[in-house]
């Protein structure tokens, strides 16, 4: 798993105008790799990509030049996230693993099919998107954008990224981590871990002292309060330091 207290939050390019349509001509999730140029007569910048350019607004200090990007909203106004060369490599791994995923998958589909017409009741998969779904995120004060397991919070008015969740699963659970940069508690790490039969798991992480102390007394107060209203066995701490296991891998401690 991914250590996001430490981690810098990723740049996320807005599309001001894009040329004819009215959704850019790549399918969501799409790896790209173009040139950010700056614009002298207005704000912003511009994105060339192959023959196709973009006019995107940028968070102050974006580098200019040969860029990774990443399309998460083909719909304009388009989104796009810059990414590192090591963060590019990263994400070329994952769709070819999930390609060679996807070609197993196509190889064992007559004995998926048998099993399906043995059991016509077995429940269907669910795909990523449905499953964030399932989050009351009306009440956040941010926008979100899902790409597979990873759901990104953004300052819509200004386009800065505000919180990173991940969501990781295995045969023993499943962990929910991530960071959100808060205006009035800076910058907090958290895990909620479930495992069959054991109490969830959720903590909080600060690098401040300070913080923790100011916060520990609400936030056991609040479990209090979920346990008693939902009946559900939730427990909690406030750590001020960054355990390993949260960046250790997709183990699931007990």
């Amino acid at each position: 798993m991914t250590s996001f207290l430490n981690a810098a939050l990723p740049l996320l390019l807005q599309v001001n105008r894009a040329e004819g349509g009215s959704a850019l001509p790549w399918p969501n999730g799409s790896l790209l790799t173009g040139k950010i140029l700056p614009m002298t007569d207005a704000a912003g910048a511009l994105l060339v990509l192959g023959n196709y350019r973009v006019r995107i607004e940028v968070p102050p200090n974006t580098p200019m030049g040969h860029v990774w990007v990443q399309l998460l909203q083909r719909e304009l106004p388009g989104q796009f996230r810059l990414l590192s060369d090591r963060q590019a490599v990263q994400l070329l791994m994952d769709m070819l693993q999930q390609q060679g995923g996807k070609l197993d998958a196509l190889k064992s589909a007559p004995e998926q099919q048998a099993g399906k017409q043995a059991n016509p009741n077995a429940a269907l998969p669910q795909s990523a998107g449905a499953e964030w779904q399932k989050l009351n995120l009306d009440t956040l004060p941010f926008a979100s954008v899902v790409h597979d397991d990873r759901l990104t919070l953004f300052d819509e008015e200004q386009g800065n990224t505000r919180g990173i969740i991940q969501k990781d699963e295995d045969e023993s659970g499943f962990m929910l981590h991530g960071r959100v940069d808060l205006d009035t508690l800076g910058a907090m790490a958290f895990a909620l871990e479930g495992r069959e039969g054991q109490p969830w798991r959720l903590t909080l992480h600060t690098q401040d002292k300070q913080l923790k102390q100011n916060i520990e007394a609400e936030f056991l107060a609040w479990l209090q309060t979920q346990r008693e209203n939902s009946n559900a066995h939730v427990v909690g701490v406030v750590q001020d330091f960054l355990p390993s296991n949260l960046g250790s891998g997709s183990s699931f401690s007990g």
